[in-house]
C-alpha cells in the first residue's frame, strides 16, 4: 500500500470536536489523488513513536485541487485526539491515495435527478462531498438531506449546508433533526432550512421521499451508525424504492456475534496462500487471528485501514478455502457474491486457503 508525503495546508475547527485537515496535493501525484464524492484518505501518522493507520471520508468537493477530510474527536481516540489536537498547518503527514467503493459519480448525473441523503453525526462527512459535487457540477440535479445532531451546535457543516441553501435554492433541501432538546430550536431556519426535535422520523423521511419524482430518482445515500441505516433501508425499500439505487457506509460495525460461532479449539492447524504484491506468501495459522493480523505478525505489509470492517481497504480475492468473516459491511452484496473477503475480518475455517489482494490497493 502506497503511502505519499502531503503537506497540511489548513486546519480548520467545524464543531469544538471536529477538524477539517486539507491536505495540497502536488501536480505530479494530482492523478493520482483523483476521487469520487464519497471515497476516504487512508493516513498514517506516527504518535508516541508508533505508526497508526485510518480511514478518513473526503469532505471537499471535486472541483477543488487540494484534498480534505473531517476528523472527529472520540472519547479515547489515539489518532482522532492527536489530529485534533496536535498537527499543525505545514507539518507532513503520509496519505495513501484515495479508495473506497461508497461514490457517487456525478457525470452520470442527467438532467432533473434526483439523490437523496441520511446522514447522522459525522456521517455527513462523505454526504457533502458528494451532495456540493453535485450541485456545482450539474445544472439541473436536486439533493435532498435528513441529517440527525445531538444538538445545534454540534451540526457539523452547518454554515456550509446554509450557504449551499443559498446558493441552490430550491434545488436542495434540508431537514435536521436534533435529538437533544434546545430552547434556540426553530421550525424554518435561515434560507429555508428545516428543523426538527428529535431523531430522524423515518415515517416523515419517507412521506417526503414519496414527494420526490420516482421517475428521475438516481440514487440514495446513507451513512451513519448501523441503527439509522438499517431502519432506513428497511423504510426505503417498504416505500418501493429499487434497492440497488441504495447505497449505505458505516461510521462504526454493527455488534456482531458470528466470533462467537466459531469454536477455535476445534480448528485444524492452517496454511494461508496470499498473493501480494506480485509475491505469493503461505503463512501458518492457529487459533483466533485473522488472516491480515497474521501477515501483519509475520512482518508483512497488507492493504489496511480501519481494521474494523467498515472499509474495503484489505479487501482480497477469495480462489479456495472457507472463511468466515466476523463483519462484512464493507463490502457490497455482489462482491461478497463474488468471492471478496475482507481480511481483517477472516478467520479461515479449511486447512488451506488462497486469497489474492489485487492491484487496486497498491
Amino acid at each position: 500500500m502506497k503511502f505519499y508525503s502531503l503537506n497540511i495546508k489548513a486546519l480548520q475547527k467545524i464543531t469544538p470536536d471536529a477538524v477539517e485537515v486539507t491536505f495540497s496535493i502536488p501536480t505530479d501525484i494530482r492523478e493520482a489523488f483523483s476521487f469520487l464524492p464519497g471515497q476516504y484518505l487512508t493516513i498514517a501518522p506516527v504518535i508516541e513513536d508508533k505508526p497508526h493507520r485510518r480511514a478518513y471520508s473526503i469532505c471537499s468537493d471535486i472541483t477543488k485541487q487540494d484534498i480534505s477530510i473531517l476528523i472527529k474527536k472520540i472519547e479515547g481516540g489515539k489518532v482522532s485526539g492527536f489530529m485534533n489536537d496536535s498537527v499543525e498547518v505545514n507539518q507532513r503527514l503520509l496519505v495513501a491515495a484515495p479508495n473506497g467503493h461508497f461514490k457517487l459519480n456525478t457525470s452520470e448525473a442527467v438532467n432533473e435527478s434526483d439523490y437523496i441523503f441520511v446522514g447522522a453525526g459525522s456521517g455527513i462527512t462523505p454526504l457533502i462531498s458528494m451532495i456540493e459535487s453535485l450541485l456545482k457540477t450539474s445544472d439541473h440535479a436536486s439533493c435532498l438531506l435528513f441529517y440527525s445532531s445531538r444538538t445545534l451546535d454540534n451540526i457539523i457543516y452547518k454554515t456550509k449546508l446554509d450557504r449551499l441553501k443559498l446558493v441552490y435554492k430550491e434545488r436542495i433541501v434540508i431537514h435536521h433533526f436534533i435529538s437533544r432538546g434546545s430552547d434556540r430550536l426553530q421550525p424554518i431556519g435561515k434560507y429555508g432550512v428545516h428543523y426538527h426535535q428529535g431523531r430522524v422520523d423515518y415515517d416523515f423521511m419517507v412521506d417526503n421521499i414519496k414527494d420526490t419524482s420516482r421517475n428521475h430518482l438516481s440514487g440514495v445515500y446513507l451513512c451513519g451508525p448501523a441503527e439509522m441505516i438499517e431502519h432506513s433501508i428497511k423504510r426505503m425499500e417498504a416505500a418501493g424504492i429499487p434497492k440497488a439505487l441504495i447505497h449505505r457506509e458505516y461510521f462504526t460495525a454493527p455488534v456482531s456475534d458470528e466470533a462467537s460461532v466459531i469454536d477455535y479449539d476445534e480448528l485444524p492447524d492452517r496454511t494461508v496462500s496470499v498473493e501480494l504484491g506480485g509475491n505469493k506468501i503461505d503463512v501458518k495459522m492457529k487459533g483466533e487471528k485473522d488472516i491480515l493480523r497474521q501477515l501483519m505478525a509475520d512482518g508483512y505489509e497488507p492493504p489496511y485501514s480501519c481494521l474494523q470492517g467498515t472499509c474495503s481497504t484489505c479487501k482480497a480475492k477469495l480462489v479456495s478455502g472457507e472463511v468466515k468473516m466476523k463483519v462484512d459491511i464493507g463490502l457490497e452484496s455482489d462482491e461478497i457474491s463474488d468471492g471478496y473477503i475482507l481480511t481483517c475480518q477472516s478467520i479461515p475455517l479449511t486447512e488451506k486457503t488462497h486469497c489474492i489482494y489485487e492491484n487496486h490497493h497498491e
